[in-house]
């Protein structure tokens, strides 16, 4: 299972725009993860990440800040499936939107108010700003050369 995750995680090096690019590797990665059991330190991880580096090279990023944007990204999208998976699909389940509901209005307004009103709660919208803001941030390293 690994190995198959990885291999499917970045595709070939084209010649897309890299922020477009690494979007569909953030979408992609977290649709294939359901699990974290162990590192994925396997042949087609290896790949993948070889393959990311290149990606960011291309891109201009020197290599230890490509490191660390891949890397970043890569933590970002596991925390991400692993918080999903955790709240699982029960509709009433610990922070689920019924279960938010119920906390105590006096401790919680912004909270409460955020469920009623539906503002953050969207998970695929949450992921995407995420991952745009993380690689507004890589390209605006770039740009400083930091």
């Amino acid at each position: 299972m690994v190995d198959d995750v990885g291999r499917h995680v970045l595709p070939p090096v084209t010649d897309p725009p890299l922020a477009h690019g690494l979007k569909e590797v953030g979408h992609d990665l977290l649709v294939r993860v359901h699990w974290i059991v162990r590192p994925a330190v396997t042949p087609a991880t290896l790949d993948a990440v070889e393959a990311g580096l290149r990606m960011l090279r291309a891109g201009g990023f020197p290599l230890g800040m490509a490191v660390d944007a891949l890397n970043s990204l890569t933590l970002f999208v596991l925390g991400h499936a692993a918080a999903e998976v955790g709240i699982g699909t029960s509709s009433s389940g610990p922070g689920s939107p019924d279960w938010l509901a119920s906390l105590d209005a006096d401790r919680y307004p912004l909270l409460l108010e955020s469920v009623r009103s539906g503002a953050g709660v969207d998970d695929a919208a949450r992921f995407t700003f995420a991952v745009e803001s993380l690689l507004d941030g890589f390209a605006a390293q770039l740009v400083r050369g930091s």
